[in-house]
């Protein structure tokens, strides 16, 4: 991948060198009794670390030479979504970062040249490539075009007709997906009782979901909402729930299976991510 942005600062494509490889935890504690692994026989999550990105300046106007030094310097200590061009130039990726430091060697050989070494510190080697959501185009905050968004992808969702209903979720990345957002909204009746299994998870919601009102099941942030409202109490994981997490979608196709209680004509659901890419 090549790093082309970080939020809207694009990178100049002189003589560029980077370091963008993915990084997992591998954490095995010594014990009495031998060793200890707290990831078990699930994929280690990705670790912090430091990305770079070395690129120049080269420009013979002094003016606008200092003014792009100047703009690069600036952005030191910000955090914005560090953007990355796959082989081809076939699909952009982002992950949140933030500019640790720029490093900068002056020579005198070419006054017109200065080479910059940009250090970025992420939170985990875990990128975000095509996105599942509604889109407006004229939303706020203000999407810009040139911001690697894909405004022709429509989220996952479909109709609940008849209890259980089995769909297909397709994650296209090369990473389990564990930041989910399900929702469930009611019909023309009240739903009380909705189950969901994917994979290893298996949840259950208890409670009172008005007709038109929306469940959401947020596996990122841990959060429950009805109709906006906390409804955490109402979530639990059901017998076969193995995950260590809420929700996670495999790459390639998963099978999730729905069942509930009520719901009338038009209960329907939505599923929200980002494929994931290490």
């Amino acid at each position: 991948m090549n790093l082309v942005a970080f939020g809207d600062y694009r990178f100049t494509q002189f003589n560029i060198q980077e370091n963008v490889g993915p990084e997992a935890r591998a954490d095995i504690y010594t014990t009495p009794l031998g060793g200890f692994d707290p990831n078990g026989s699930e994929r280690a999550t990705g670790k912090p670390q430091t990305l770079t990105k070395r690129c120049e300046i080269n420009d013979t106007d002094r003016t606008s030479f200092q003014a792009a030094l100047d703009e690069a310097r600036g952005m030191v200590g910000k955090r914005e979504k560090l953007y990355a061009q796959t082989a081809g130039e076939l699909e952009i990726r982002w992950v949140w970062a933030r500019l640790a430091g720029i490093g900068i060697q002056r020579s005198a050989r070419n006054v017109n040249f200065q080479e910059l070494v940009f250090s970025f510190n992420i939170p985990a080697s875990d990128w975000n490539g095509r996105g599942y959501a509604d889109w407006t185009l004229d939303d706020t905050p203000q999407i810009y075009l040139d911001t690697g968004y894909y405004l022709d992808t429509g989220n996952w969702e479909g109709d609940l007709v008849s209890t259980p209903d089995t769909f297909t979720i397709t994650n296209g990345g090369n990473r389990a997906v564990t930041n989910v957002i399900l929702a469930i909204i009611a019909g023309a009746s009240n739903i009380t009782f909705a189950t969901v299994t994917i994979g290893e998870a298996a949840l259950e919601w208890t409670g009172t979901l008005l007709a038109g009102n929306t469940l959401l099941i947020d596996s990122g942030s841990r959060r429950v909402l009805n109709n906006g409202a906390n409804a955490y109490s109402g979530l639990v994981r059901g017998a076969g729930h193995t995950l260590e997490g809420w929700m996670s979608i495999e790459p390639g196709d998963n099978t999730m299976v729905i069942s509930w209680t009520g719901g009338g004509a038009g209960a329907r659901w939505t599923m929200n991510f980002w494929d994931g890419w290490h």
